[in-house]
């Protein structure tokens, strides 16, 4: 949403979501070009997925999702 909202948006973010969390860092790559690395864990559980985003408006539009070990 941070992206939809502010054009300039990047930089780290943090949610937490029932018993997880999640943290994320938005790189600005020009234009409407982004890429968001994020970690997600559940106690012991962590999964880290990179993704690409190539336009946020009028609708966000994903070019990958790649599920990663570390970035």
């Amino acid at each position: 949403q941070q992206i939809r909202d502010s054009a300039a948006f990047s930089g780290p973010g943090s949610l937490n979501i029932g018993q997880g969390t999640c943290t994320y860092n938005v790189f600005n790559l020009g234009g409407q070009n982004r890429r968001v690395e994020a970690t997600g864990a559940v106690g012991s559980i962590v999964r880290k997925a990179r993704i690409n985003i190539n336009r946020f408006r009028p609708t966000l539009n994903i070019t990958a999702w790649e599920e990663v070990g570390d970035f």
